[in-house]
């Protein structure tokens, strides 16, 4: 699958951006969508690993300003940073 960068185009209200981490940082919501049935599901991002299965990759965004950096985390905890 090709995929251009106008594919992940999306209007995000302003008041909708988080100004401030949420407290404590695993206590933020998390939205998972299972693309085998269409389903959306809302969670607390703590619960994330309950989600993972073997042979997941979780792509996860660490600069504070930069989309760029990113870490992968394998569910064995397996961790390694890539610059796209």
């Amino acid at each position: 699958m090709q995929y251009k960068k106008s594919d992940f185009y999306y209007n995000l209200p302003e008041g909708l951006i988080a100004q401030t981490p949420a407290e404590p940082r695993d206590s933020s919501r998390l939205l998972v969508y299972d693309r085998a049935t269409g389903t959306t599901e809302h969670l607390i991002f703590r619960d994330i690993a309950e989600k993972l299965k073997d042979g997941d990759v979780l792509v996860v965004n660490i600069q504070r300003f930069c989309l760029r950096g990113c870490l992968r985390i394998r569910k064995t905890a397996e961790r390694s940073k890539f610059f796209c």
